[in-house]
């Protein structure tokens, strides 16, 4: 079996910025390399989930971050179709790992929406035919559920994005690998292959109020145990000084009050 070789000192994240804008500053890339790159490696977990699917397995990494999204599912109130919109979901494994999980006759009501760029929604349509794939909010299904995993800390006018979800008047909202703080936020950089990527840590206290503002409530918070850096541990943040750091991201869910 090949070992996968660690660099011990590769650092996930640094730097501390106040806003996208600082962030970006001399840190300009090609953002067709860049979504060349994501669609590759995007792809072969993809793959890799649909051959282990066959099997009736999927990616470990898929379970912990999609795990709580069948249970939202199989608790919504009957009714003869499900729409889910997954903001950012890449080529669809949530999706694969609803298929894994859910009771056949349950899952063939799901309409499975995806949100991401042009350039992964073009590619997705290619690759996966199961789902629908789309660059903005502008469809005309209502979701049930609205499922953001590992995404949000990339948008930069997040009220904005909240404010328009919300107003799709979803039963539940679930955020999943949410990286954040109780009482403060920061930008940093995420260091993916040769670029930097703009990476906000957000303040729940002001994520909560924005979404009250909206009349959705959090019902639900849990740690989120991911392998980074193929650890099983707390983030591996020791470049960072103490009041930066946290140990582990959330799953977040909310519900119309």
């Amino acid at each position: 079996m090949q070992k996968t070789i660690i660099n011990k000192k590769f650092q996930i994240w640094n730097g501390i910025f106040n806003n996208f804008e600082d962030a970006s500053k001399n840190q300009l890339y090609n953002i067709r390399k860049y979504n060349k790159l994501y669609i590759k490696l995007a792809l072969r977990v993809f793959k890799k989930n649909k051959l282990l699917l066959s099997k009736k397995k999927i990616d470990r990494l898929s379970v912990e971050r999609f795990i709580h999204l069948p249970i939202l599912v199989s608790n919504l109130p009957k009714k003869n179709r499900i729409n889910i919109l997954d903001f950012g979901g890449g080529f669809g494994n949530s999706y694969l790992y609803l298929k894994l999980t859910l009771e056949k006759k349950l899952f063939n009501k799901i309409n499975y929406n995806i949100i991401e760029t042009e350039d992964v929604s073009a590619a997705g349509k290619k690759i996966n035919n199961k789902v629908n794939f789309y660059t903005n909010l502008n469809f005309k299904f209502k979701p049930d559920i609205i499922f953001f995993c590992s995404s949000l800390q990339y948008i930069d006018d997040w009220k904005t994005l909240i404010n328009k979800i919300c107003k799709l008047q979803p039963k539940k909202i679930l955020i999943s690998d949410l990286f954040c703080h109780e009482n403060f936020e920061f930008i940093t950089h995420q260091n993916y292959y040769n670029f930097k990527l703009p990476h906000r840590f957000y303040s729940l206290r002001k994520l909560n109020l924005e979404f009250r503002r909206n009349k959705y409530h959090l019902n639900f918070m849990d740690n989120v145990l991911v392998s980074r850096l193929g650890k099983y541990n707390y983030l591996p943040m020791k470049n960072f000084p103490n009041k930066y750091r946290i140990k582990y991201t959330k799953h977040l869910l909310y519900e119309k009050k």
